[in-house]
């Protein structure tokens, strides 16, 4: 966008608000606040507003929005609406409502994600404009509650986004997203019991109006127990799922149930073929369904299939369906004593009876859906057991890792919008799916990731990690222990101690991961595929490294440095480093540690380090490996083995310039900032300068520390061969990945023919990302160029690109069809503070504080 316009719109925005608020406080429609919330809300209407301003002003000046500027727009949206409405519940839905407008426009290049944008877009403004509405015929008093016509529309809006998701996609809308179709079909048996309720109250005496209505508690658990009788069929209707007189699923189906101890001949089965892997449990006890759904049933390996079904069967065995109706059921009946609202249509049908507001029922909501969902992976442990119990633990296990590795780009989440789009994922990039869901799983299992864990207490599913180690390990796991796994596991110490347990298991699942990869995909030797992906070259930048290393099964610590990088013929844990022992309980002068399990720390003995809280910087003199690190030296050591897992290891530094001074940190418990020294890397290489929205390279040639803290880079522009210095005063620092936008318009015409001539000139390896759902991301090198006149800058501009992939794949790409491109190896960019809006550099020293690591200022 020219800079006029864009002058023209931050203008107008300022005038704007100005010419509206103004004149309502000058003519008294809006009171001079002097209630506290009234007075704060006005306080961060004022200081959003000189945000945006903020925000706009950079935006004119860098020719592109901040990496922050959506969020200051969503928190000014949410604050104005909020003072207009006073309805927090409508604030939040108004102020993602207006921004995902503008959304659709920039997204209107990607496939699905456009139109999924679009679904969302046109529900939450349904929302939105039923709630203005509603408080407009409120306050001309049209009607006693206007929060009704919000309540109605947010209640009919996963109708409406199911409408819309079927009118873009077609049924697989609702199958791709896992688990959804039985919500969908209770939703509608509810409002069909609402509508009766109201009926017949309508058409009844007055005095018995309040008692009809009163029983909708019972008439919801009528509409249970129908759904539960009539589910099979209903969800048969609903899903598509398609009697199949398959002989290979139907043989393997009776030999399951016969070895589960269950007459095959009560079991109906179905099949449904969609774009996606997975399969489904339903129907009433005297009338049992199964489905399998994939895209073509013979693709799936008979062993897995088996486990699969023994799984569902399990289900059908527990009649699980069942209990989870009667849990429903009980849940109703606690919400009528405690007069709660069960559904959002209370909400509609019954507003004056209502408790509390629609938002609080629906936080309350996921607070009783973490409590439930325990007893719900308690039942999906069970069927894990129940199909163990007859032999089919390891089929169980290749399955697990089968599904995830089909929903490899979502995992656990299970909300893969790739799987909307009709384009086939290669070969190779199923491969590239496998070999992560591998790593994804065993990462998990050896240190796993909070957000992950949390993430999963309303998940009706255990991790599928924890469930192949129930699978495999010699101990039986008990299933409600299983359940209660992301909640215990969200103290690391717990997470270790099942590592230690289950190790076994664990190497177990490591043979089976690398033996399917090798069958499905001819593999001879897992080494080859990590020397064609080129793993080494992506980590080389470690050798010549210093690291504290601390094995998280032998709790061994050792200090070393990275002399090489080795493969193993394992596609779980394919990497190993040859390192140089400086320090540690070894006897060898090299050892190879294994990545994949063990916590790794980057430091270097003489290196300064400039830690946050601390008034000097600090040059660190010594590590001690087995000293147990203690905050206070006044309170006694803590023994307790939660605390020494996290605890043991200690930087010893100096201050800078103070010899005789100590100070201690954890290494392992705390983290360690990048020292000043490892930028030493980038010596002589290519580090990015980002500016107006874009990147342009530089030469590090050298860089200087001195004692009063400053810290100097001299740096070569390669193309006019000047230098110049870059100072930590005046720049931020940040250790990443660099993904280069191609914003396709003529202000970045320049900076992304320059950046894309020299990796094509460097042979440089890149990640080139298309604006597209599957099969976007392509590990290549540019091998040529071809440029064209843009008609209205008559700027030369690059028009398409030809890549070699590093399975020697040669493509032809529109530069217009693609997103960003990548580099493979970290990167060091700098940024001028002077072009940083206010809120970014806000943000800014957030990161810094949370990840000390990834961001100097």
């Amino acid at each position: 966008m020219k800079k006029r316009n864009q002058m023209l719109i931050l203008l107008t925005f300022i005038l704007g608000t100005l010419s509206i608020i103004l004149p309502l406080f000058l003519l008294q429609v809006i009171k001079i606040p002097t209630k506290p919330l009234d007075i704060a809300l006005w306080a961060g209407f004022g200081i959003m507003w000189i945000v945006m301003i903020n925000e706009g002003l950079n935006w004119i000046k860098n020719g592109k929005r901040s990496e922050w500027s959506d969020l200051v727009v969503i928190i000014f949206l949410f604050i104005t609406v909020y003072l207009a409405s006073k309805n927090l519940f409508n604030s939040f839905i108004g102020a993602f409502s207006i921004y995902l407008i503008f959304g659709v426009y920039e997204m209107k290049d990607y496939e699905i994600l456009n139109k999924v944008v679009l679904i969302t877009v046109i529900t939450y403004n349904m929302i939105f404009f039923a709630g203005i509405i509603g408080d407009i015929l409120q306050a001309n008093g049209l009607i006693e509650d206007g929060e009704v016509w919000l309540n109605t529309a947010f209640s009919l809006s996963f109708w409406v986004m199911l409408i819309l998701g079927f009118a873009f996609f077609g049924r697989k809308y609702m199958v791709v997203f896992r688990f959804m179709s039985p919500t969908y079909l209770t939703l509608a048996v509810y409002l069909v019991a609402w509508g009766l309720i109201v009926t017949v109250a309508k058409l009844g005496p007055q005095e018995l109006e309040d008692i009809i209505m009163n029983s909708i508690y019972f008439a919801l658990i009528i509409s249970n127990i129908v759904i539960y009788v009539f589910s099979g069929p209903l969800l048969d209707l609903l899903m598509g799922y398609k009697k199949t007189d398959d002989p290979r699923l139907v043989k393997i189906v009776e030999e399951t149930a016969i070895k589960m101890k269950m007459d095959p001949k009560k079991i109906k089965i179905r099949y449904a073929k969609y774009p996606i892997l997975n399969a489904m449990a339903y129907g009433a006890f005297f009338n049992m369904h199964m489905a399998i759904i994939s895209p073509e049933i013979d693709t799936i390996p008979e062993d897995e299939l088996k486990g699969v079904v023994a799984h569902e069967l399990g289900h059908l065995k527990g009649l699980h369906t069942f209990w989870l109706n009667i849990i429903s059921s009980i849940q109703i009946l606690i919400f009528y004593f405690l007069k709660w609202p069960v559904t959002m249509y209370d909400y509609t049908f019954a507003p004056d009876s209502q408790p509390f507001p629609l938002w609080v029922f629906l936080l309350l909501n996921v607070v009783m859906s973490v409590f439930i969902y325990i007893f719900v992976r308690d039942f999906e442990a069970h069927a894990d057991k129940a199909a163990r119990d007859a032999g089919y633990a390891h089929e169980l296990a290749k399955g697990l890792y089968n599904l995830e590795s089909f929903y490899a780009t979502s995992h656990e989440i299970g909300l893969d919008a790739t799987l909307l789009s009709n384009e086939i994922e290669t070969e190779n990039n199923k491969m590239l799916n496998y070999i992560s869901t591998a790593s994804y799983l065993n990462k998990n299992l050896i240190n796993p990731n909070k957000g992950t864990l949390l993430s999963n207490l309303i998940n009706s599913h255990p991790p599928s990690y924890h469930r192949i180690m129930a699978s495999y390990n010699e101990t039986p796991i008990s299933c409600m222990r299983e359940s209660l796994m992301p909640f215990t596991f969200l103290k690391k110490y717990k997470a270790n101690q099942f590592l230690i347990e289950t190790e076994h298991a664990r190497q177990k699942y490591i043979q089976m991961t690398t033996e399917k990869v090798k069958k499905r995909f001819k593999i001879t030797d897992v080494k080859d595929i990590m020397t064609i992906l080129k793993k080494k070259e992506e980590l080389s930048f470690k050798i010549g490294q210093t690291y504290v290393y601390q094995n998280l099964i032998t709790k061994k610590r050792i200090f070393g440095r990275i002399e090489d990088i080795e493969y193993v013929d394992s596609i779980t844990e394919p990497i190993r480093y040859k390192v140089k022992v400086l320090q540690g309980d070894e006897t060898k002068e090299f050892i190879t540690i294994n990545p994949s399990q063990n916590l790794e720390v980057s430091v270097n003995i003489g290196e300064i380090y400039p830690y946050r809280k601390e008034e000097s910087l600090l040059k660190l003199k010594e590590i001690r490996l087995e000293e147990v690190y203690q905050k206070s030296e006044k309170k006694p050591k803590k023994e307790n083995p939660s605390y020494l897992f996290l605890n043991t290891g200690v930087l010893v530094f100096e201050r800078l310039g103070d010899q005789e001074s100590e100070v201690k940190k954890s290494i392992f418990n705390e983290i360690v900032p990048k020292s000043y020294q490892y930028i030493e890397q980038f010596k002589e290489k290519d580090i990015f300068m980002k500016e107006k929205g874009s990147f342009k390279r530089m030469i590090l040639e050298n860089y200087e520390l001195n004692e009063n803290k400053e810290f100097v880079l001299q740096l070569k522009d390669p193309e006019s061969n000047s230098t110049f210095e870059a100072k930590k005063e005046d720049y931020i620092f940040k250790y990443s990945e660099l993904y280069f936008p191609i914003h396709n318009d003529e202000t970045s015409f320049e900076s992304e023919r320059k950046f894309i001539q020299h990796l094509q000139e460097q042979q440089i390896r890149c990640y080139v990302i298309l604006k597209k759902a599957v099969n976007a991301e392509i590990d290549a090198f540019i091998t040529k160029i071809e440029f064209k006149i843009d008609e209205k800058s008559e700027i030369e501009q690059i028009h398409k690109i030809w890549v070699k992939s590093i399975f020697e794949e040669e493509m032809e790409l529109e530069i217009s069809k693609i997103d960003v491109i990548g580099l493979i190896s970290p990167n060091l960019i700098l940024q001028k503070k002077s072009n940083i809006s206010g809120f970014s550099n806000l943000i800014n020293k957030i990161i810094q504080w949370r990840h000390p690591e990834k961001i100097l200022i």
